[in-house]
């Protein structure tokens, strides 16, 4: 078990022990109507307690919403225990949101450039043995079999810019739904 630093509570000093997950998870918070998704999909994935591995603890989610900005779908859930850092909880966040997503009905908002760039270079280096993470990297391929790299976009978040990698403003919109991705994604690992 890892212990994390003491927490301060009415006066008396607590230690706060938390296991990593041994297994992935999958938990809706909001289920579209057939399990299914599609609309504007935003991603993110987070590491806390780190920077140490034996320490940190990773989560993902995602958030869609429809054309009126109207939240339909949320997910979170923890990666499987060989991912250990925050690339790795970004692509499978991707992974997760894919694999229920309506392929073509569907415009995915990332906020992790590399994992941008590798679905716009057609997996060619992400899917590589010498890549760490070659195996969510291809099972993202497969389930992104059916969608055109072109709907696949890099956001800036958390104030960090204003111009998305097609050249469309940030909207409020994009933001909000970032940002309720990145606290699932966060309540995910707690």
């Amino acid at each position: 078990r890892a212990l994390v630093p003491m927490m301060y509570c009415g006066g008396a000093a607590q230690v706060h022990s938390h296991k990593r997950s041994k297994v992935e998870t999958f938990e809706w918070i909001l289920r579209p109507p057939g399990g299914r998704i599609r609309g504007r999909i935003y991603t993110d994935g987070t590491v806390l307690d780190g920077p140490e591995l034996f320490l940190a603890r990773c989560g993902w989610a995602f958030v869609a919403i429809d054309e009126q900005g109207k939240v339909t779908a949320i997910a979170r859930g923890v990666p499987p225990p060989w991912i250990d850092d925050i690339h790795g909880t970004e692509v499978w966040a991707m992974i997760q949101a894919a694999l229920v997503a309506e392929p073509g009905l569907c415009v995915y908002h990332c906020d992790c450039e590399s994992v941008v760039h590798a679905i716009h270079d057609a997996m060619r280096q992400a899917t590589s043995a010498k890549n760490r993470y070659a195996r969510a990297y291809s099972i993202l391929q497969s389930a992104l079999e059916d969608t055109p790299a072109s709907s696949t976009l890099w956001m800036p978040s958390h104030g960090k810019g204003s111009i998305k990698s097609d050249g469309s403003l940030v909207s409020g919109q994009d933001r909000e739904a970032n940002d309720l991705a990145d606290t699932h994604a966060k309540e995910a690992v707690e």
